[in-house]
């Protein structure tokens, strides 16, 4: 069963060119290869007028003003039971939300949890990330073997048994 995320929003033509720039572009866009399960940054992504100056593709899509409301944010970490009994362990997951807007007008237009505290890589992340956007839905990282990563639509689960 796909993992179901009313708050993933469909983008429009120039929301997915906020969006994508935000998580693909080389200087300004998403960077990091690991999400720390304590500290980091709050926000990974925000959208500068020096960004806006160098890449007019952005004021082309939307206003100055939304420009300046979009963001690729940590929403927290959960910890998830994963794992057959009696070997279940709970792993933290980095929530990441790229939005655009404000209050009640601020949508999310891709969402991944990231397991947390690993060296997933910057490039899975953003396919992570694209997926979400181009699906309207959420998006795991997850770590299937030691050191190996892959991108599921599942929520991670613990099973009762063999």
């Amino acid at each position: 069963m796909a993992t179901s995320n009313d708050n993933v929003t469909k983008p429009s033509k120039d929301q997915r060119t906020v969006v994508s720039w935000m998580i693909t572009d080389p200087k300004g866009g998403f960077q990091d290869d690991t999400l720390p399960s304590k500290g980091g940054h709050p926000q990974f992504v925000s959208i500068s007028d020096n960004d806006i100056k160098n890449n007019p593709e952005l004021l082309k899509a939307m206003k100055r003003d939304l420009l300046r409301t979009a963001t690729i944010d940590r929403q927290g970490v959960i910890n998830v039971a994963i794992g057959k009994k009696p070997n279940i362990v709970q792993v933290p997951f980095v929530n990441v939300q790229a939005q655009i807007g404000i209050k009640e007008n601020r949508h999310t237009y891709s969402h991944v949890n990231v397991v947390a505290d690993k060296k997933v890589g910057k490039e899975l992340i953003r396919k992570a990330m694209n997926e979400s956007m181009d699906n309207a839905e959420s998006r795991w990282i997850v770590e299937t073997a030691q050191h190996t990563y892959e991108i599921q639509v599942d929520r991670p689960k613990q099973t009762d048994s063999d």
